[in-house]
């Protein structure tokens, strides 16, 4: 095991839990220099393991304890924003827009982030306080600045970390939360199409959703239709209740949103940055070579009669907001 003390210690990040002889244990990874653009953190650690091969030195390991102790040694990184999601509406790309800029530290779906707030479904003894403490100190780690240039971090969650509302909120009481949603008819086709984690069985958990059980996967239709509907009924619930909450719609577009989700959080962007946002928004959020084309219009399935409700009751309280 090599110190935290060598020349890569301060571009490394606690990247995944592990046991160790029983214990568990964070794994880390050297991001070396490089600033994070791709849409989702799983493409980022997929390019820093690839230049990881060549590095002959060890790999890193050490307790969850040392990584709190260490992390919360560092600055503090406070959000600009944090954004949550509906899935498969414009959230990717809004991020995408964010990292075109070079003041922005953007962290899109880190995984380490999401195990540290699923925890205590898998391990005894963490409670909000210990998650809250964890993924602070994590979070100090990803944040560090690389560059003279870097003042603001822009945090996007998984879908599902609407769910961790309370200990997020918590955490921090003064940043803008963003929630992006869109028609549960466009989500629903385009998840039945191809499938998110959130839908497939094992990979998140029924109960975070407030759902009984594992799914029929022979009813998938009906599943999502679920998922979707619970989460609305969150977003609205956040939306009623916190006034440090942005709604906005995918047909807003993603250049609007990302000046709508600016001027809430008090962020101020200049006239180089929104025509390098322009040049991107043509693109396919995930694919950035690819142009955008969007689906055609279907029929709504019956199941997503109560998802629909919900999507124009978040409508009403848009416009109110």
């Amino acid at each position: 095991m090599s110190g935290m003390g060598d020349n890569r210690a301060e571009n490394r990040v606690p990247v995944k839990l592990t046991y160790v002889n029983g214990i568990l244990q964070c794994s880390w990874m050297n991001t070396y220099d490089k600033r994070f653009t791709e849409p989702f953190f799983d493409d980022t650690i997929f390019a820093c393991r690839i230049r990881d091969q060549w590095d002959t030195a060890p790999p890193y390991t050490n307790s969850l304890f040392e990584m709190e102790m260490q992390g919360a040694a560092l600055d503090m990184v406070v959000p600009s924003a944090i954004i949550f999601h509906l899935s498969r509406c414009g959230s990717t790309l809004v991020s995408q827009l964010f990292a075109t800029s070079g003041r922005f530290i953007v962290l899109s779906e880190v995984p380490f982030f999401d195990e540290m707030l699923r925890l205590p479904l898998t391990e005894p003894g963490f409670d909000g306080a210990k998650i809250a403490a964890l993924l602070s100190a994590s979070l100090n780690f990803y944040g560090r600045k690389k560059y003279a240039d870097e003042e603001y971090a822009v945090v996007k969650t998984d879908c599902w970390h609407i769910f961790f509302y309370d200990i997020l909120r918590e955490m921090f009481p003064t940043v803008p939360f963003v929630i992006m949603y869109r028609s549960p008819d466009e989500v629903f086709r385009s998840l039945n199409k191809i499938p998110g984690r959130q839908i497939v069985p094992g990979l998140v958990d029924p109960e975070i959703f407030g759902l009984p059980g594992m799914p029929d996967p022979y009813r998938k239709e009906f599943y999502i239709a679920a998922i979707l509907e619970k989460m609305l009924e969150k977003f609205l619930e956040v939306a009623e209740t916190d006034d440090n909450s942005l709604l906005v719609n995918y047909n807003e577009g993603p250049l609007n949103t990302v000046k709508k989700i600016a001027g809430f959080a008090g962020l101020q962007l200049d006239k180089g940055e929104i025509r390098a946002m322009e040049e991107r928004a043509l693109y396919h959020s995930k694919k950035p070579g690819e142009l955008f084309r969007k689906e055609p219009a279907a029929e709504v399935p019956e199941s997503l009669n109560g998802a629909m409700k919900l999507y124009q009751k978040l409508g009403i309280k848009r416009k109110m907001k």
